[in-house]
């Protein structure tokens, strides 16, 4: 089980380190700060200048860093013992019998559930309903009010719009993006398909906020005079590059299932390369790409971390627009977008279960 709670651990370690909202609502205002925290305030305070962006560059550096010593610390784990499965697929899992802690242990996993995820979901919603924040939670100070301005709020409809384009374009883009990137390195299998298959996957362990300083780097007038900057397009240049692995590892684990004697008896019937493509391994993928395309489209409706960096006047995104109601001081209202970004993502998740639940491998 070390690979995987290595695995696990710095998962953990990586999101962490790369994360803004929570440690921005929260630290904020009691002066706690974190590296991507930092990195906005030297941007932000620079009012648009150069020289906040270098700032953040080399605070960039010093994340980046960070995150190559736990990924160099966890090589040091795994290559510290060989890890084998000594049985085959039959096998059948070992059950732990736990006698008297059982019930102990299910009544501390459901108070932990209902404590980190419950009660918060449910007092995102209460506080979208009432009034005035900081008036008790209490059917009469309940009102709907607070969606109706969403409703007719410019800049809100806006966010919802920006961030459905988005989503969308990253999802579907993506989703062809790393089929053939996933078809190069699994089935044609060129030299240096290591360096690809790489390269789709690093922009994604880098870390969000140093990811949006080099788009904004990049895409600033430094490559071929191209100026992308305050503009929608290098939003969605951010999101391609930071979620084409999800969509490329999709693709690769459905593609390692069909076995080459399927397109070759395409082509022995006559058909050509193309068509055998089209015809025979797109359809056995399909299901592969649809849940790639959810697996961009729903961290992409919700995300803060790389946008708050990289949006302009008009390119607000739903996460931004959340960050800014709540820094502004409108709570409620944020709690009410907030609530809604919750159904459209619990919705879209239960559309991704739907297609994936019967999938059986090809």
């Amino acid at each position: 089980m070390t690979p995987a709670i290595s695995a696990g651990a710095l998962l953990i370690l990586i999101s962490s380190l790369a994360h803004f909202g929570v440690p921005a609502i929260l630290g904020f205002s009691k002066q706690i700060y974190t590296l991507p925290t930092v990195i906005y305030a030297c941007i932000d305070r620079a009012g648009g200048s150069f020289e906040g962006i270098r700032q953040g560059a080399a605070l960039s550096i010093l994340l980046v860093f960070v995150v190559a010593m736990a990924l160099i610390l966890q090589k040091i784990v795994l290559s510290s013992g060989s890890y084998d499965i000594i049985k085959g697929k039959s096998m059948r899992p070992t059950l732990i019998k736990l006698r008297g802690a059982k019930y102990p242990l299910l009544f501390l996993s459901v108070i932990t559930l209902i404590v980190i995820v419950l009660v918060p979901l449910v007092m995102i919603f209460l506080e979208g309903l009432v009034k005035a924040y900081g008036l008790p939670l209490i059917p009469e100070n309940f009102t709907l009010e607070n969606f109706q301005n969403l409703a007719t709020s410019k800049a809100t409809m806006d966010s919802i719009r920006n961030s459905l384009f988005l989503s969308i374009s990253a999802g579907v883009i993506c989703m062809f993006l790393g089929v053939m990137v996933a078809y190069v390195v699994i089935k044609i299998k060129p030299r240096g398909k290591e360096i690809l298959e790489m390269l789709s996957v690093l922009p994604y362990s880098i870390p969000g906020t140093v990811l949006a300083i080099g788009v904004i780097l990049a895409w600033s007038g430094a490559l071929w005079g191209i100026s992308l900057y305050n503009t929608i397009w290098i939003i969605l240049v951010a999101y391609m590059a930071r979620y084409l692995s999800f969509s490329m590892k999709s693709a690769s684990a459905s593609l390692q299932q069909v076995h080459p004697s399927l397109e070759e008896a395409a082509r022995a019937c006559g058909a050509s390369h193309t068509e055998s493509l089209k015809d025979v391994t797109l359809p056995l993928i399909r299901p592969a790409m649809v849940a790639g395309f959810f697996l961009i489209f729903l961290p992409s409706m919700r995300e803060l971390t790389t946008s708050i960096l990289l949006y302009g006047p008009y390119t607000r995104t739903l996460g931004v627009q959340i960050f800014a109601l709540r820094d502004s001081g409108q709570i409620p209202q944020a709690s009410a977008l907030a609530a809604i970004a919750i159904l459209i993502i619990i919705v879209c998740n239960f559309i991704v279960t739907q297609i994936t639940k019967d999938r059986k491998g090809v």
